[in-house]
């Protein structure tokens, strides 16, 4: 079981290759009759299905059909939005994607421009940077940014003219993200480490443009692993991060659920700890960011004046009994037996009270940012912004997917989390061939990858939300801690890729 913050994406689909006997032309002319038949009958199957015969035929024709199509879907069809989003960003022809990079740049103030940016993640052809160029230089700044971040994975002579042409233009600002994503993706590509000086670059590349890009080599860093998110960070969000180790403690404020004066064995009611896992207060230490941890029964005292994050670690709030005589039994609700063997029942409740979520709401209305863990969904925010987030009902085992809500792929708070990693095998088709050329399928073959939606696993039992009446054997006790601690298991959710 993996931990969110290491979650690896890699979602493909395999479909088989289009009869050798239809001609071409022909099977693309098919196919695009076939496309706008599934989409009016909502058949993922048969948009899949007419996607591959398209990609694999190529062409400006065949990936403006895909385009068309887009622009008719309506808003509640998410699966066949992304679905057409994910087809036409899998062309790899130079023809289409130059047609695509255009489509694109006429619709750089919509939010398609961006959601097809996103697309493009999993596009290794090194026909990308030369049909991105164009955005690149007229674009909106947030498409530039993610049109520069993609040229940088992209191994081949033109990701790197259009790279040394952004530097060129960027090196004399003071402070620029284009600048700095054209010398980190240079770098990257090249193996050479020279840095905002366009000359080197010019100078080295005039020399080197006919040889191989052998890339960075990898270099053994001496660094300490945290098994946290911080070893998994690209290189602008590295950036973000740098100077966090040195803020001030009370910069960030934890919210634990920690009773000293309770007896020993009831002191604790993180769920985190009381079930395999790792306190916000673990995570952070690990990852080096200094923060102060105040225990609920001092918060509505303490002063958060000064604090700029209050993170609240989800705990086991519903009433029950604390008496250490009482042995739990029976059957279990909200991770809590009931009371057998005594009747003296000492009930105590862990949840915040109605003082401490109003300061949590000043907090918050004040600029405070606020995050939450599981259950506190439920305790906290459904009571704090009632008119914002409520929780719903208990979800079943099962797979879930998860996509960008539409036109809002280059907001900053989903930057890298539906850009999946590449593996070693695609990173090395990006650098197979002239200079980084794609790595042709195999003969009779076409692999299109649908790499959008995240993946996410719901594991069962999740906690239930009703507090069910107390049986005939007395209140609840809170479960012993598992034998076996297992990771992630929070509020019944595990991440595996």
């Amino acid at each position: 079981m993996r931990r969110p913050g290491l979650l690896v994406l890699v979602v493909a689909a395999f479909f088989p290759a289009v009869k050798a006997e239809e001609p071409a032309e022909e099977a693309a002319s098919n196919a695009r009759k076939d496309l706008y038949r599934a989409l009016a009958n909502r058949s993922e199957e048969g948009m899949k299905s007419a996607l591959l015969v398209l990609v694999r035929a190529g062409g400006r024709q065949n990936v403006d059909a895909v385009l068309r199509a887009l622009s008719k879907i309506p808003e509640e069809d998410d699966e066949l939005y992304w679905g057409l989003i994910q087809g036409a960003c899998s062309f790899l022809d130079r023809e289409a994607l130059v047609q695509l990079g255009e489509s694109i740049l006429a619709a750089r103030t919509t939010g398609r421009a961006r959601d097809l940016m996103l697309g493009l993640a999993r596009n290794r052809s090194p026909h990308v940077a030369f049909a991105l160029a164009p955005l690149v230089e007229k674009g909106q700044p947030d498409l530039q940014l993610m049109a520069v971040e993609k040229i940088a994975t992209i191994s081949s002579p033109d990701a790197v003219d259009v790279l040394i042409a952004v530097l060129k233009r960027e090196e004399q600002k003071k402070d620029s993200e284009l600048r700095d994503l054209a010398v980190h993706g240079l770098q990257v590509i090249t193996g050479k480490e020279y840095t905002t000086n366009s000359v080197n670059w010019e100078g080295w590349w005039a020399k080197n443009r006919d040889k191989p890009l052998r890339g960075r080599q990898p270099v053994e860093t001496g660094r300490t692993t945290t098994g946290t998110v911080v070893d998994q960070l690209d290189h602008q969000r590295v950036r973000g991060f740098e100077g966090l180790e040195r803020s001030p403690k009370k910069s960030v404020v934890v919210l634990s659920a920690e009773y000293p004066k309770l007896p020993k064995l009831k002191q604790n009611w993180n769920n985190s700890s009381n079930h395999g896992g790792s306190t916000i207060q673990d995570v952070l230490e690990r990852m080096g960011i200094p923060h102060e941890v105040v225990n609920r029964p001092d918060f509505e005292k303490y002063d958060l004046r000064g604090a700029g994050a209050l993170l609240i670690n989800c705990a086991q709030f519903h009433e029950q009994c604390i008496c250490l005589d009482c042995k739990p039994g029976g059957t279990v609700h909200n991770r809590l037996y009931q009371c057998t063997g005594c009747e003296k029942h000492k009930k105590f409740s862990a949840k915040l009270s109605g003082a401490a979520i109003k300061k949590i709401q000043t907090f918050v209305k004040r600029g405070g940012f606020l995050f939450c863990e599981d259950w506190t969904v439920k305790e906290v925010l459904e009571r704090a912004f009632p008119q914002y987030v409520s929780a719903g009902a208990v979800l079943k085992e099962g797979k879930v997917s998860v996509t960008p809500a539409r036109g809002r792929a280059s907001h900053p708070y989903l930057r890298g989390i539906f850009s999946p990693e590449i593996s070693p095998d695609e990173e090395a088709e990006g650098r197979a061939g002239d200079g980084g050329g794609e790595k042709r399928p195999k003969e009779g073959t076409t692999t299109v990858k649908w790499g959008t939606a995240r993946k996410w696993w719901c594991s069962s039992p999740a906690p239930r939300r009703p507090v069910p009446s107390p049986s005939a054997s007395g209140p609840a006790q809170r479960m012993p801690t598992p034998a076996a601690p297992r990771r992630a298991a929070g509020r019944g959710w595990s991440f595996r890729s």
